[in-house]
């Protein structure tokens, strides 16, 4: 009965950031203590009811594994098309509620997150492109309802960029670097608000927390990045809309189109859980001066798989490389 008392402690250390969840919470601590279920266990399940909402969720992505998706890449650069891959590793982490570092949860109060890595690479002609966006979304947006934080870095022959957003009470707070004159080494401010980069993370935890109609948003960080623009809020027109495919299964997209830059992003994915991303499409005018053309960037989803991929880095894993389609 000790342990059966002290895993009621901890439970109720754990409404403290979980309200809602106090009926669910108790009902399963009293049904622990008649079947006398190991206290570990139990404890790792009362953590992940409290999770998310839907417990269809919590299944799919707490299973000690990353979703892990290769898609075809179609990128615009200098006016001209180049083949490419990206990859979007999905996959749930716990982050420190001030420092926005990965943490282990010991103590029950840090905040369950989704993690997107966005990796994209392709060529220009001679030199390579290699760019990565990495953000955080909490899963429970009714309690924590905007990403806590969001970066991007990118890569080619010319030099190297960086920016990251981290969420302080209502303002995003971060820095711009760049070795690009009048671009790097500046700090941003700006108010809490939809971030283009967390829309894949919000698809997958609940496509309706999406916003239509006239929104403020800050763009792809990649997208200001690449084409120099200034980095701020910018207006949009965003809607949902569903179509069937000719497979017969239910497809969605999110489409948003920017008032002032010119700009047109269209999300492309499954409707039903776990609401897969099956592409997008990015379509402004690419190129400087007289090479500069309205081209589109695409991405089409190859391969998928489960995996807990941070278990696989000896020589013999490259078979998973092979399994996903990796060719950069």
């Amino acid at each position: 009965m000790k342990s059966q008392k002290l895993l009621k402690k901890f439970v109720l250390n754990l409404l403290v950031i979980f309200p809602a969840t106090l009926l669910l919470l108790i009902l399963i601590v009293n049904t622990t203590g008649r079947a006398g279920s190991d206290d570990a266990t139990t404890a790792e399940a009362l953590l992940v009811a409290a999770y998310h909402p839907d417990k269809q969720f919590n299944d799919y992505w707490y299973n000690n594994a990353a979703e892990l998706a290769r898609y075809e890449l179609k990128q615009s650069r200098y006016g001209q098309m180049h083949d490419g891959e990206a990859v979007l590793i999905f996959v749930t982490e716990h982050l420190d509620p001030e420092k926005h570092v990965k943490t282990f949860n010991e103590d029950g109060r840090d905040i369950p997150v989704l993690k997107l890595n966005h990796a994209r690479k392709f060529y220009t002609g001679l030199y390579p492109y290699s760019t990565m966006s990495s953000v955080f979304t909490p899963v429970n947006l009714k309690e924590n309802p905007s990403t806590l934080r969001a970066n991007f870095s990118g890569q080619d022959w010319c030099g190297h960029v960086w920016t990251m957003l981290d969420l302080k009470g209502s303002q995003y707070k971060g820095n711009v670097h760049s070795y690009f004159p009048d671009e790097g080494d500046y700090g941003v401010s700006l108010d809490q608000m939809l971030l283009e980069d967390e829309i894949f993370n919000r698809l997958r935890i609940d496509p309706a927390s999406l916003p239509e109609g006239d929104i403020s948003i800050v763009p792809s960080f990649m997208h200001l990045r690449l084409l120099h623009k200034e980095f701020r809020i910018y207006h949009a027109e965003a809607k949902h809309a569903t179509a069937s495919v000719p497979d017969g299964a239910a497809h969605a997209t999110y489409e948003i189109t920017y008032t002032d830059l010119d700009r047109k992003v269209i999300f492309n994915y499954e409707k039903d859980f776990p609401r897969q991303i099956l592409g997008w499409e990015e379509t402004y005018r690419s190129g400087f001066g007289e090479s500069a053309r309205e081209l589109t960037t695409s991405a089409k989803l190859t391969n998928t798989l489960l995996l807990d991929y941070w278990s696989h880095n000896a020589l013999a894993d490259s078979v998973y490389r092979h399994e996903l389609g990796l060719t950069q």
